[in-house]
Formats: structure tokens, C-alpha cells, sequence
């Protein structure tokens, strides 16, 4: 896969499937988060995940956030993920360039239509481990964060939660 390819992460989706202990894949949001802003850094990727729910009741305090390449939205009381994440795509001038990672049949049926390009939960998983993989044990391979990283991070992971545009 090329780097620079935006993902579209069905965040709830993901950490359901996180369920299935040979995944290895985290099941607590934060954790999620930081694996997959250690992905994206390593793989100069841009992710965006949706999670269904207010920010709030996450600790956070708008409806988004970012941690280095990784924007984190959420859904809202108002709607679901997968609708967050139709219409995201549906407002992309590049829809055919995002890879939706969600097990959803119904959700990939729905992105696939605007011609969104879909891997499921397991897929990404070994995505996720064999960047991890490539990258210990060869100090070349760690990615300097990039300019503002630190602060995001700072402010994601603080005791006051994620910052974001309130929507």
C-alpha cells in the first residue's frame, strides 16, 4: 500500500473486532488511537477514525480532535459512525484515493457505491503489526514527529481530554 493514502477508520467497528484476541488490537479508544498514530507516522499516512457517541462522554469536550496524523471524530448524539462516515466520504472530491477499514457489510456496501475502496478489520490488523514490526530495531525507521505533533498530543491525552471544533 503507498504511503500518504487516507484511511477512513470505523473506529467502533474496529474495537469491537479488537474482541477477537488474535488481533491483538487494543479495545480501549486511547489505545486505538495511539496505535494508529504510530501507523500512520510510520506509514506516512492519514487517518481519520469515527466513533459513534458524543466526545463527552469521553472526556472530551468537542466532536473532534487530531493526535499527529490521526483526526478523531465522533458521531454525536444525533447520529451513528456509519452515517458520520457516508457522508465523509460523500463529501470527499477523491473518494476512490480512501480505504474504509470496517468488518461492516453494510457500511462498505454503502462507501463502496461512491466508490470508496474497503478492507476489512483483520486486514488492517496486519497492516497495523507489520508497520510495527518494520520499524524496531532500525533507529532510521522511527518518523520525527511533525511540526504541532507534540502539542496534539499533549492535548489528547492530558487529563482534560481531546480539543476539537465543537459541531
Amino acid at each position: 500500500m503507498e504511503a500518504g493514502v487516507p484511511y477512513l477508520i470505523d473506529g467502533s467497528n474496529l474495537c469491537g473486532a479488537a474482541r477477537d484476541r488474535r488481533l491483538g488490537l487494543p479495545r480501549d479508544e486511547q489505545e486505538m488511537i495511539r496505535l494508529l498514530a504510530a501507523f500512520a507516522g510510520r506509514r506516512r499516512a492519514l487517518v481519520t477514525v469515527v466513533f459513534d457517541g458524543p466526545a463527552d462522554s469521553r472526556r472530551g469536550s468537542g466532536r473532534a480532535a487530531s493526535a499527529g496524523r490521526v483526526k478523531v471524530f465522533y458521531s454525536g448524539g444525533d447520529r451513528n459512525a456509519d452515517d458520520t462516515i457516508v457522508s465523509m466520504v460523500r463529501d470527499s472530491r477523491t473518494p476512490k484515493q480512501i480505504i474504509l477499514v470496517s468488518s461492516d457489510r453494510e457500511l462498505r456496501s454503502r462507501v463502496r457505491s461512491q466508490g470508496c475502496r474497503v478492507m476489512g478489520c483483520r486486514e488492517f490488523s496486519d497492516l497495523l503489526h507489520k508497520a510495527a514490526a518494520s520499524g524496531r530495531g532500525d533507529p532510521d525507521a522511527e518518523v520525527k514527529p511533525l511540526p504541532g505533533d507534540t502539542d496534539e498530543w499533549m492535548r489528547w491525552f492530558s487529563s482534560r481530554g481531546p480539543r476539537g471544533p465543537s459541531s
